[in-house]
């Protein structure tokens, strides 16, 4: 059974189903900034959001909603998933910090917080991390967790062309 909420410092996060879509509008999902580097557009309204999420959280089995503990506010999110055929490799990790959070170790947070349960609890043996080409703060997270860079990738998606970076990182 997945664990629907994880701990850190100065985070929760949450699988649960309830949320203030208004805030994820405003805080995060809403932010032309946030989503720079990330293959979803921007949400044009709180229900819009509240579309997005409902749809993402069906589709990742590990997606989690990140509040600051302070100000019980969303800020964001982050997602990890089993990669088919390899049920301890996990990868499609997706970060998400709206950027009125940046730059607090949110980011850190988060990715320790899926990277150690699914280590602790889903018998990770190895992670896979990416990243579009130019997201400078993914890269420094990437290396900050002990990533290796394994390659690049040219893709496509929704007429958009970038420039994926692959990173891996195994479980001692």
């Amino acid at each position: 059974m997945i664990k629907q909420t994880l701990e850190t410092k100065d985070l929760i996060l949450t699988r649960s189903k309830k949320y203030d879509v208004e805030k994820l509008h405003n805080n995060f999902l809403g932010q032309e900034d946030t989503a720079k580097y990330m293959l979803w557009s921007v949400t044009k309204s709180p229900m819009d959001a509240k579309e997005k999420m409902e749809k993402w959280l069906e589709s990742h089995r590990l997606m989690y909603l990140a509040y600051e503990k302070e100000s019980d506010e969303p800020i964001g999110f982050v997602t990890i998933d089993e990669l088919k055929n390899k049920p301890t490799v996990f990868g499609d990790i997706g970060i998400c910090v709206g950027k009125e959070y940046l730059r607090k170790g949110y980011g850190s947070q988060m990715l320790n917080a899926v990277c150690t349960y699914c280590q602790d609890e889903l018998c990770a043996t190895k992670f896979i991390y990416s990243h579009m080409e130019g997201n400078i703060a993914s890269e420094r997270l990437a290396k900050k967790f002990g990533f290796q860079c394994i390659g690049t990738k040219k893709k496509m998606k929704a007429g958009r062309g970038y420039k994926e970076i692959f990173y891996e990182r195994d479980i001692d």
